[in-house]
């Protein structure tokens, strides 16, 4: 199986999602307020359908840029008398940047540029060849949550335009939008699965790594807690055992812990990182040299299941081990997996 190397590693820890492609719509409200005589106050609908690029970056950023179709209807009564009615619909572009969770809310400055004239923002003629192309910034405020092969926001934003005198317009939506991954990301799933509650995601003979992850079938923790079970303590303790008698075997060990989606980012980072902890201590108290050994926490940030239910929450409450500088893989493999199995709950769930 092909291991990226260290640097693909690093950067998946700072964007643990890949590009997605979002689908969306806006639906809401707008207004003008009097911007040229004779004309009078106008109110009316605004509504987009839009594809948006959206990249998630470090921990807590997401970026969009992308474009769509609008259509705005407003209308009222002029100064001087008459109703008047203004239509308006062509493309848009549209960026925005947000700060929050991947899977929480998010908050941040949104832009609009709109490629058709609008005669709506004229001097008051509503011709055509008085035309403007307006452009809005505003901020806007989304709940984001994964299922099982797509993603999906719901939230609004209020904008107000930047570039046209003598008037201001200010926009209410309500939008919804749903998204794909446009690659699937190698790291991020499982190739290859040894038993129940253990998987090999990386190997490679060539960089000597190997990388391991044991989810709560294997090492077990108190309910929202680090402390380990009996069960798990008892495996972690023929680890340890396993590892120092091989300490030469291997260079250095990386124990990251994470998490399942329920409580807050900040909340379930302390637990991952002292979870990790306490991975790592029952090694050190068999004898695996301290030294050679690192703890990460990821909080939920990089869940293996996108799914909302317990056999995902099983799965994304895990330990990870990578193993670097190994001399032979099989044997460390092949090592974790028999110190970590218990044969008979292990043949009950083939």
């Amino acid at each position: 199986m092909v291991f990226f190397l260290a640097t693909a590693g690093a950067a998946r820890a700072e964007r643990p999602l890949p590009l997605h492609l979002f689908a969306g719509s806006d639906l809401g409200w707008s207004t003008v307020s009097p911007y040229a005589y004779p004309e009078g106050d106008r109110s009316g609908m605004d509504f987009d359908l839009k594809l948006l690029g959206s990249a998630y970056i470090q921990k807590h950023w997401i970026v969009d840029l992308g474009g769509g179709w609008q259509y705005t209807k407003r209308s009222g009564e002029n100064l001087t008398g008459g109703f008047s009615k203004v239509i308006t619909k062509g493309t848009v572009i549209e960026g925005a940047v947000r700060y929050g969770n991947f899977t929480g809310w998010q908050f941040g400055p949104v832009l609009n540029a709109i490629l058709v004239g609008d005669v709506g923002l004229g001097n008051g003629n509503l011709v055509e060849s008085q035309a403007q192309n307006a452009t809005l910034a505003g901020i806007q405020a989304f709940y984001e949550w994964p299922e099982r092969d797509f993603r999906v926001r719901v939230g609004g934003r209020w904008m107000t335009d930047l570039n046209v005198d003598n008037r201001t317009v200010n926009v209410y939506q309500a939008g919804v939008e749903i998204g794909i991954p446009l690659w699937r990301d190698p790291v991020a799933g499982p190739r290859l699965v040894r038993r129940p509650g253990i998987q090999i995601v990386q190997k490679d003979r060539s960089l000597k790594r190997v990388r391991l992850v044991l989810d709560a079938r294997r090492i077990e923790f108190d309910y929202d807690q680090a402390t380990l079970r009996p069960e798990a303590a008892a495996r972690l303790a023929r680890l340890g055992q396993f590892l120092a008698k091989s300490k030469e075997n291997w260079e250095h060990l990386r124990i990251s812990g994470h998490t399942d989606e329920r409580g807050s980012v900040e909340y379930n980072q302390t637990l991952s990182e002292n979870r990790a902890a306490a991975v790592k201590a029952a090694l050190v108290a068999q004898g695996v040299p301290r030294e050679k050994m690192e703890t990460r926490g990821y909080s939920e940030l990089q869940p293996i299941d996108p799914g909302h239910n317990e056999a995902a929450w099983q799965r994304n409450r895990r330990v990870e081990f990578e193993f670097t500088g190994v001399q032979d893989l099989d044997l460390i493999v092949d090592g974790v997996n028999q110190a970590t199995t218990d044969d008979a709950g292990d043949e009950a769930n083939p």
